[in-house]
């Protein structure tokens, strides 16, 4: 889709969540913020803006931006939200490590501590989190 057509879209869906209130409505929001995260690089910058209004996150719209930012490349900046989770007093859960692991290109030494994290809080047989370790660990070759 050509860049200047997403755009005239993008400014239309931002006017009228507001003109309608809806652009403080969690699971809008976080909506809207997955949306601009599968644009790739082009609108990472108009994702975070709009997860930057989210007044009180949840695990789901810090899930987004987390995911939205390993699919991108930007490791370091998924790890940086990822911190949020603490400072919101959140629990992530298996989307988060899954999305860690599978869509970050990360280190073994990385990998394990997100393991450890995964077994800590009892989640590491979870499908999903249990396919992205062996992943992991497989393409570390430290199976």
């Amino acid at each position: 889709m050509d860049l200047g057509v997403i755009s005239v879209l993008r400014c239309t869906v931002e006017f009228n969540l507001t003109k309608t209130g809806f652009n403080s409505h969690i699971y809008t929001v976080t909506a809207i913020t997955d949306m601009y995260m599968n644009f790739k690089h082009q609108f990472l910058y108009s994702a975070l803006k709009v997860f930057d209004e989210i007044t009180e996150p949840n695990t789901t719209s810090i899930n987004v931006v987390v995911s939205g930012f390993c699919q991108n490349g930007c490791y370091k900046k998924a790890f940086e939200v990822f911190k949020l989770f603490s400072e919101f007093k959140l629990r992530p859960d298996s989307v988060t490590v899954a999305s860690l692991l599978s869509g970050c290109d990360i280190s073994v030494k990385d990998g394990q501590q997100i393991h450890c994290w995964a077994v800590k809080i009892g989640i590491e047989t979870d499908i999903y989190v249990a396919t992205s370790l062996v992943t992991m660990y497989f393409t570390a070759n430290s199976l």
